[in-house]
Formats: C-alpha cells, sequence, structure tokens
C-alpha cells in the first residue's frame, strides 16, 4: 500500500515540463532535501568550523569540521555527541553505536577508542569508561598520550573549568556502599568526600571548592578539606511527599558559594477511585480540568538553604526570579504570584509580587507592583525596572531607599512592540542589556535603543541617535552575549538592523557615548537575524563569536539561497563556509513586495510569490495564504515539506501557482472585518495584474488562517476555490470551549491574544455572532475543503462538524478530510495525504485538471483504507453532479467563465 501511495503522490506531480529547465518540487524533493541542520559550532581560536548536513547522504547526516582557511576538512558519517575542545586542538565524537573517535584538529592524527559507555573532555584531558571492562574510568593527557586508570568507579563528574574530578566507586566488591571521591586534576591528590548508598544529583562549584549530592531523600554538603560530607537536610524537613522518579532537582549555588537553590518534585494528593462525581463550583479559580491535570503532574517546591546555617531562607512554589545576566549579583530575588494560565477576569488572575533576600529570607510585598508583568532585576541587585501600561513610561526601584522614579517621563518616543500594535496590548520592546557599572541600563523604543539611568541623575541618551525612526530600521543588540554579560560605558556595540519598509536585515556599530549615528556596516535582502515577534517561520540565529578572537560565525539566508555560515570579522564582508543550495535543482520561487490600499483605506503591504519561469505572457492561476502579517518574510527562505496544516508555498508555486500574503490588521471586537479588508482588497488588486486570471483565485489558511478562510467565503463569491485547515467556524461555542482542560474565554477576552474581541459573550454578543461563519452558510458559493484532527485541542472536531454539517444542510459543495490523530497539524502519513489532496483539489478548481475520484463519489466508510480515491476521472464529471450531457457540459463551462461579482453582508 505505501509504494503505491508513492507512485501516486509522484504520478500526480509529474506535470509535463518539457519547456522548463529544472523539475518542479515534488514528495522526492521533500524525502532528500540537503540542509544545514543547525548548531554549527567555532572553535574558541577561531580556526575551525563544525557543522552537519541533513540527507548527505539520503536519510542519515554528515558532519563536516574544517579550518576556516579551507587548508584542512574532515568528513564524518553520521557522528554523535561531537565536542571541539576548549583549547581548540581536539575533535571528539561517538563513531556508529559506541566508538569513540578522537581528532587532532589540522592533522592526519585519529586516534579510535572501542566500546565506551561515557566520555568527557577538557581541553588536552580526555575522560571514558569501557563498555567492556567492568567500572573503569580511563583519562589521557592528549598531549603527552599520558594514561591513568581509575578501578572500580560507578560514574564520574567533571567541573565546568576541568580542574575538579570526582568519582563514585564501590567501597569493596561484596558491598552496595559507594565512595565519592574528590580528585585535583593537577596534583592528582584525592580527597574521601563520603561513603554511602544511592549518591545521585551531584553538583561542583569547583571555585568555591564544594559540592552537594543526595542519597536516600537526603541533600548532603562537602567542601575541600572537610573530614566528611554533611547532612543539609531530608524529606522530612518539609511536609511532604517526594515523587519517586524524581526526588530533587538541584538548580546551583549562589555566586558567593553560601547558598544552594534546589526544586522538589512533591506528589500531590491522588484521586480517590471511588469518586461517583466531579464537584465543578463557582468558586473555583481553576476549572475541574486543570485542577486534575495539576494532581497528574504534581507539584514543584522550590527551595532556598544557606549552607552554612542550613536554615531555609525560602520554599515556594514559585520559582524567584533572579536578574538575568550571566555575572549578576542573586542577593535578592522576585516571587510573583500570578499563574498566568487564569483567565484574566479570574480573581486568580492578580500579579503579586514580592522581594526576597536570598541571604537572610526576609520577604516584602511591593504593592505597587501589582499587575506588571516583565519586571527586570538589574545586575547588582540594587533596582527593579518594569513598564506601566498606565503612563506608558519605564519606572526604578531603589531598594535600598524605598524610592520610586519614572525613568523614561516626557520621552516623546513609544515603547511598543511596532507589529503587535493590533492585539489591544500595549506590549513594549522591553529592556536590551545592564551596563557593567549598573549606573544605567539600555532600554528599546519602537525603533531605537536607549541608555537610561535609574537614578534619574543623567539625562537620557539615544544612543542610536534616532537613526532608527527617521529610517523607519528597528535596531536590536545583535550579539546574545551582551544580555549574559553587560555592557561597558564605551564598548562598540553590533546591532541588528531591520528595514520596515523593504524589509532589509544587516548589521550597524554604534559606540556608546559617541552621540553619533550608528554606522551602517551591510544591509540588504537577507535574513541573519529577525526579531522574535515577527511572523515569519525562520527567524535566523545570533552571530557565534570565537571566545579568544575576534571573529563571528554568521548565517544568511534569502528566498533564492538556503541558510549557509559565513565568516566575518568586521561585518562588511563575509566569507562563506558552506555551500549548501538544493534549490538551485528545481523550478524555485522570487519574491515580490506589494502595496495597495485596504478597503478601510489603510496602507498594506503582501509578498507575491512567483515561480522561477515566469513567463509574464501566462495567465497564472493564484491562492492567497494569510496569517497576521507576514510581509517582514520577504526574504525568508522556506524550506519545501508536506502540508501539515498550511500551504507549503514553494511546492505551489513551483507547480505553477501564484501565491499571495497579504498583511492584514484587525481591529478590536471585529477581527474578522480586518480579514475581509484587506484580503477582498489585495484580491481586488492582484486580479488587475496582467498575469494573473481572476476567474482562478483561492483561498488557503492554517489555524487563525482557517478561521479567516471561514469567514471570507461566507462573505464573498470571488473566489473559485477554498481550502481551511482546523479553523472554527463557531466562535460562540467555541468560546466556552476547553483548551487542554483550560477555558478558551481568554483567548477572546485577553488583552493580546488572537481573537481580539476584549470582551465576554454577554457583554458584546454581536461581536461573537458577526465573527462566526457558521450563521452565514447559507451564502456560501466558493466550494470549499476542510481538514480536521480529531485530536485538535483548540480547533475541535465538534465544531468544525458543525460548519460542515450546515454546508451539506444547506446543499453546499464541501468536503472535510478528518485525520483520526491528527491534532492542530498533521504528521507523518496523514500530512502525505492532505498534502495530495489539497493539491488536487485546487488543480480541478484552478487548473481545470481531472477531479479525483474521492471528489466525485467520496469514499465510503468500507473501503476507507483501502481506496484512496486519488485515481483523477478524465471524461466530463464535476464533484456534485457525476457524468454530464454535451448540454450541461457546456452550461457549466459558461457558468464557470462568467464575470467574478463581491457581495458585501453587514
Amino acid at each position: 500500500m505505501k509504494s503505491g501511495f508513492l507512485f501516486i503522490w509522484v504520478l500526480f506531480y509529474s506535470v509535463n515540463h518539457a519547456f522548463a529547465q529544472k523539475p518542479v518540487l515534488d514528495s522526492t524533493a521533500y524525502h532528500t532535501w540537503t540542509s544545514i541542520d543547525g548548531g554549527a559550532q567555532i572553535s574558541n581560536d577561531g580556526r575551525y568550523i563544525l557543522y552537519t548536513i541533513k540527507n548527505k547522504p539520503i536519510n542519515s547526516y554528515t558532519s563536516i569540521i574544517r579550518s576556516i582557511d579551507f587548508k584542512w576538512k574532515v568528513d564524518l558519517l553520521a557522528p554523535k555527541d561531537f565536542r571541539i575542545s576548549s583549547n581548540s586542538k581536539y575533535g571528539v565524537f561517538i563513531k556508529g553505536k559506541d566508538s569513540l573517535v578522537v581528532l587532532k584538529l589540522g592533522t592526519d592524527l585519529v586516534r579510535y577508542i572501542t566500546s565506551i559507555q561515557s566520555f568527557k573532555i577538557k581541553d588536552e584531558m580526555l575522560y571514558y569508561m569501557p563498555t567492556d571492562t567492568d567500572h573503569l574510568l580511563v583519562s589521557i593527557n592528549l598531549n603527552t598520550g599520558k594514561e591513568i586508570k581509575h578501578k572500580g568507579i560507578i560514574n564520574y563528574w567533571l567541573s565546568e573549568d576541568g580542574k575538579v574530578l570526582v568519582v563514585k566507586k564501590k567501597a569493596t566488591a561484596h558491598t552496595e556502599l559507594q565512595i565519592l571521591n574528590w580528585i585535583d586534576i593537577r596534583s592528582g591528590k584525592s580527597n574521601k568526600v563520603w561513603e554511602g548508598t544511592n549518591i545521585e544529583n551531584l553538583m561542583i562549584d569547583a571555585l568555591h571548592k564544594q559540592l552537594v549530592f543526595t542519597s536516600n531523600n537526603e541533600i548532603w554538603h562537602y567542601r575541600l578539606g572537610d573530614l566528611s560530607s554533611e547532612k543539609l537536610m531530608d524529606v522530612g524537613s518539609f511536609d511532604i511527599q517526594l515523587n519517586e522518579s524524581k526526588l530533587y532537582a538541584l538548580k546551583g549555588f549562589s555566586k558567593d558559594g553560601k547558598r544552594l537553590y534546589f526544586e522538589l518534585n512533591c506528589k500531590k494528593n491522588q484521586k480517590s477511585s471511588n469518586a461517583v462525581v466531579e464537584v465543578w463550583s463557582y468558586n473555583d479559580v481553576k476549572l475541574q480540568t486543570e485542577q486534575q491535570e495539576d494532581e497528574l503532574n504534581g507539584e514543584f517546591r522550590y527551595v532556598i538553604l544557606d549552607l552554612i546555617t542550613h536554615k531555609i531562607n525560602y520554599t515556594g512554589k514559585v520559582r524567584p526570579q533572579f536578574a538575568d545576566f550571566k555575572e549578576a549579583q542573586d542577593s535578592v530575588a522576585l516571587i510573583p504570584t500570578e499563574d498566568r494560565l487564569l483567565e484574566p477576569w479570574s480573581i486568580g488572575h492578580k500579579i503579586k509580587s514580592s522581594l526576597i533576600s536570598t541571604v537572610n529570607g526576609k520577604k516584602f510585598q511591593l504593592d505597587f507592583l501589582n499587575n506588571k508583568r516583565r519586571v527586570a532585576i538589574s545586575s547588582s541587585g540594587k533596582y527593579l525596572v518594569w513598564f506601566d501600561n498606565e503612563q506608558l513610561s519605564y519606572f526604578s526601584y531603589e531598594i535600598a531607599t524605598n524610592i520610586i522614579r519614572n525613568i523614561t517621563k516626557d520621552l516623546p518616543v513609544a515603547w511598543t512592540e511596532l507589529c503587535l500594535s493590533d492585539r489591544g496590548e500595549v506590549r513594549q520592546r522591553g529592556i536590551a542589556c545592564w551596563l557593567k557599572d549598573d549606573e544605567s541600563l539600555l532600554i528599546y523604543d519602537q525603533h531605537d535603543i536607549w541608555k537610561i539611568d535609574p537614578l534619574t541623575k543623567l539625562k537620557p541618551i539615544n544612543i542610536t541617535n534616532g537613526f532608527g525612526l527617521k529610517h523607519n530600521i528597528v535596531f536590536d543588540l545583535a550579539l546574545d552575549g551582551y544580555k549574559m554579560k553587560g555592557i561597558s560605558k564605551n564598548e562598540k556595540l553590533i546591532l541588528f538592523a531591520f528595514n520596515v519598509e523593504n524589509k532589509d536585515n544587516g548589521f550597524f556599530r554604534v559606540v556608546m557615548e559617541s552621540k553619533a549615528d550608528p554606522t551602517m556596516l551591510f544591509m540588504g535582502p537577507y535574513v541573519f537575524k529577525l526579531f522574535d515577534y515577527l511572523y515569519v517561520n525562520d527567524k535566523g540565529e545570533y552571530p557565534q563569536k570565537a571566545r579568544d578572537k575576534e571573529l563571528y560565525l554568521v548565517r544568511r539566508a534569502n528566498t533564492s539561497n538556503s541558510p549557509n555560515y559565513f565568516v566575518t570579522t568586521d561585518f562588511k564582508k563575509f566569507n562563506r563556509i558552506t555551500n549548501v543550495q538544493p534549490e538551485k535543482k528545481y523550478n524555485w520561487f522570487t519574491t515580490e513586495l506589494h502595496q495597495w490600499n485596504s478597503l478601510d483605506g489603510r496602507t498594506l503591504k503582501g509578498i507575491l510569490y512567483k515561480p522561477e519561469n515566469f513567463d509574464p505572457i501566462k495567465k497564472y492561476p493564484i491562492i492567497f495564504n494569510y496569517y497576521e502579517r507576514k510581509s517582514d518574510g520577504l526574504n525568508a527562505y522556506l524550506k519545501p515539506d508536506l502540508s501539515y496544516g498550511a500551504l507549503d508555498i514553494p511546492t505551489y508555486v513551483s507547480n505553477g501557482y501564484l501565491v499571495f500574503c497579504p498583511d492584514i490588521y484587525y481591529k478590536i471586537s471585529e477581527p474578522m472585518q480586518g480579514t475581509y479588508d484587506a484580503v477582498i482588497s489585495a484580491a481586488n488588486y492582484i486580479s488587475t495584474l496582467p498575469f494573473v486570471n481572476p476567474r482562478k483565485m483561492g483561498l488557503q489558511g492554517h489555524s487563525f488562517g482557517g478561521i479567516q478562510t471561514n469567514y471570507l467565503v461566507t462573505h464573498s463569491n470571488i473566489f473559485a476555490a477554498a481550502q481551511s485547515s482546523s479553523g472554527w467556524s463557531d466562535w460562540v461555542s467555541s468560546y466556552g470551549s476547553l483548551l487542554n482542560g483550560r477555558s478558551l474565554q481568554f483567548f477572546y477576552e485577553g488583552q493580546g491574544e488572537q481573537c481580539r474581541i476584549g470582551a465576554s459573550l454577554w457583554d458584546k454578543p454581536d461581536a461573537y455572532i458577526k465573527s462566526s461563519s457558521i450563521f452565514q452558510v447559507d451564502k456560501v458559493t466558493t466550494p470549499l475543503l476542510l481538514m480536521q484532527g480529531k485530536k485538535d485541542g483548540i480547533s475541535h472536531f465538534a465544531n468544525n462538524i458543525e460548519f460542515f454539517t450546515g454546508l451539506r444542510r444547506m446543499g453546499k459543495v464541501a468536503w472535510m478530510l478528518v485525520y483520526p490523530e491528527g491534532n492542530h497539524s498533521l504528521e507523518g502519513n496523514e500530512s502525505s495525504d492532505f498534502t495530495i489532496r489539497m493539491m488536487q483539489f485546487f488543480n480541478f478548481y484552478l487548473k481545470d485538471e481531472p477531479a479525483p475520484e474521492w471528489m466525485l463519489t467520496g469514499i465510503s466508510a468500507a473501503n476507507s483504507g483501502i481506496d484512496n480515491g486519488f485515481k483523477l476521472k478524465e471524461i466530463g464529471r464535476i464533484p456534485g453532479r457525476g457524468l454530464l450531457t454535451d448540454v450541461e457540459q457546456k452550461k457549466v463551462e459558461t457558468l464557470m467563465k462568467r464575470e467574478p461579482i463581491t457581495i458585501i453582508l453587514k
């Protein structure tokens, strides 16, 4: 059955392209598509690059490590757990099942070690445990070749700096007792840490020469020089019962080494097997379904323990929030109390925050932070900073003095994210980074970056000098390390830049105290790294800096070039390292940025996807595909694949379709009106282009795009066909349904949520009804293909049943593909099946190709799984009519050629 399935799939796409220079995309391309698999590494000295290519060979991976001067290269078939040593001299990986391979980088020297079960490497020191020798740990100095064998070892741990090795071994051959030893790597000196049983969860703090571990529900602590370990606590310290599957999760030591952070995974009360009823009460903060999920998962208790006094400074269900910087102090933490999964109107949906001293456990309620989100802690722990949505300003709180300051007062800028302006929420771009001296911080406005003093003693400085606003460019910090280590006062910063108008992406440089315009380094029609809030599938990666050299590994892509890696020293010139370009073999796509006016007068943008072999003389069918605002992805690379629910744009364009993705701006309380205004105006605009066939325009959307498709077919008849995946049609019944046990009401009422009603069903019933396509089923004239997974937890099967049975009742031409294992998106064979049927559906209505059997006569329950109905019928039949007479055929042809009209329903 599988071989027949593949044959039909390939046959389906084997269209006669006698004049095409390149083949079109088909299912074989998906399975053989080569790509850089991500996770590339650059050695600390910047001399070597490691990357992996997927499907080289087919259904496998090849990792390549090479010098950046291209004088040395090694190809490795399917290596596992590849690591470059911190001194940049060695590469170590697992080959096959359990063989260890050690490469001396830049040379032909290779060392093979067979049958190993684990390994660790730090600089020139390699540690491994063989599988064929019982309880043996081998350490090798790769420079000198000196080898040391540690016998009787059960497990081992290596400190992050590589200076400490801790081993666990059996006390004697015939006992369950285990011994922990601390070994100084340089001197070889060994200290006994502890003797006992069930040693687990060990964590080393080499800086402060200590470690912790768990044994039999107890936490033990050891400092180098102590005669033995001491017990910090046991489970009896808490009135809880631990889950046996995970007793502890040690989170780490404090920066000064004086405290331990860890979590307890606690059991909750088991539901009585004698229960005959669930009592759902109006007083419940959480629904019974949410409570049941909590009971199933248990709960975590976060603990802060003083290692000297053994005093517990904090225990609670909420994980403390520390400063989000690697070098930041952790003497204070923020304790939020809000359960963010509750409905916005719930009495339990209140954000309250307390400040706790991790040193002595003192806790202070900060009432002024009630209902405040994204509160940041400074790197020194002196200040809290947050954004106030009502005053549209940032505020600081000086912990030592209890003084609150408006630190951006009277600055005439917008702090909100540019592309989220239509979600009914003021969502700021946020804090970029703290300066190392902690006297100021960097904050993003809508385009630029400001240096702000939390004490307001220093005047705010726009470090990008307003250049972003003037030139419609959005700036962001380009190196992820800035956020971890902080920034110096006079540091030269590399910035990402995104041009909102033409969608170019690139790099600028700015000097912190220069007060000059930032310097452009490179801008072009590429994707290096786009901001997380943009609706683009592949947003790129942060550049990686070599630790010991001013050299950066950069990932770059655009529509006609798949993602590849380059190296640069100045972000002006980029030297190619990888050259994987599978798209060059196929009839690929190009993109154009178009602009037109929406029905409400707003200027909109959209992407037109055209085939590489585009012929301006031809009249092309076109499919409109939409989801929020996608024009920012003008230069994004789209990897072809099966349709999991959404349209695979590269495949359709390669096979002779045009695809247009219009931006949509939504209106609070009537979001579907924004959909109508954008898509209908886009269709009116696109239909005037000389190479577009206005009688062969289709619609396709998935998820929220599916909801929009359902709305559009009930409010317009200018489209020849439409496909809707995983999108509901009844906003009233959906409002009262559950998402994984949680009420979907938040999705409609909550600020910033996608449905954008902003009120309850009883406050604005007309808004829910107006957006619900179920009430306009009788107006549908467009042939519609629905796709629904039975296990969809977002767009429920029952909701789509409402829509389909309504279409069927009113005699509309419609099909619903129901996939038993499908969730909100499809996978595997279900995705393959849907990909074929959607293409057959559009080919019939937009290309006048023959209809498949499943569209003409359906597939009976008895034949389901036996006959897939893919076979195309060549004779004159159309869905719903059977075999036509010559007279009927001519009438149908005349009907299909008539000029389209628009129906506007108010």
